[in-house]
């Protein structure tokens, strides 16, 4: 079933450019949500077919997320979607660490306290139905909250794409770790702290609190990476 690209109904039609970015953005979602399986083969003609497209559209939207990591060429073969194997998930856990602590360093270096108080609500609602009735889905929205505003306060466009990049490669593993056994209580707690001192106006303090909470689901996803892969 064909699925086209960016239309306009007024005014110009959409630019190559467009068209490329609006294709890279529906094949990062499909794969990062695994509707496209890792080691799936991305043919081009397939892909053109599908969206309407020229093949050279498809071929820089590919080129572009080879560079996110989320595409490998393999020679003789094509792209397909990359696997992301345990030592690439630490990693990227590393490297996210560094990038969500100075996020939220810099989304309360730019905002007011007051301006987190709904969002530390939300993590205070979602710890309140887990204990109820053990449901994680609140605690994941909230997180998932929690990660675009802090990359919309931190008004970093080079900060923003590298965290997005990490997030594209992990966005399963991620939520799959947030809820092994003893990680969900573990996790609000953590996130509640970082919220108090987001709403104390304490940008270093919740830094470090962010960071934590990444060094510790890291431990969490070593623990049981057998499960995991």
């Amino acid at each position: 079933m064909r699925q086209s690209l960016v239309r306009k109904e007024d005014g110009p039609a959409a630019t190559g450019a467009e068209r490329v970015a609006e294709l890279v953005r529906l094949l990062r979602d499909r794969i990062s949500s695994r509707a496209i399986e890792p080691l799936s083969p991305l043919r081009e003609e397939a892909l053109a077919q599908e969206f309407d497209t020229s093949r050279a559209y498809v071929r820089e939207a590919l080129s572009s997320l080879e560079q996110r990591g989320l595409v490998e060429r393999i020679p003789k073969f094509g792209a397909r979607v990359a696997k992301v194997e345990v030592e690439d998930a630490i990693h990227i856990y590393e490297t996210r660490e560094a990038l969500e602590g100075q996020c939220v360093r810099l989304a309360v270096l730019k905002s007011k306290p007051s301006d987190w108080k709904s969002l530390q609500a939300r993590f205070e609602r979602a710890v309140t139905s887990f204990e109820k009735d053990g449901s994680v889905e609140d605690y994941l929205d909230a997180i998932d909250e929690f990660r675009l505003r802090t990359m919309e306060r931190a008004d970093n466009p080079v900060l923003r794409n590298c965290q997005e990049m990490m997030l594209d490669r992990s966005r399963l593993i991620i939520r799959r770790v947030a809820i092994l056994p003893g990680r969900p209580r573990q996790g609000m707690q953590e996130h509640l702290a970082v919220m108090q001192a987001m709403v104390e106006g304490d940008a270093d303090k919740a830094a470090d609190l962010a960071r934590e909470n990444i060094r510790s689901a890291l431990q969490f996803l070593l623990r049981y990476k057998s499960f995991l892969f």
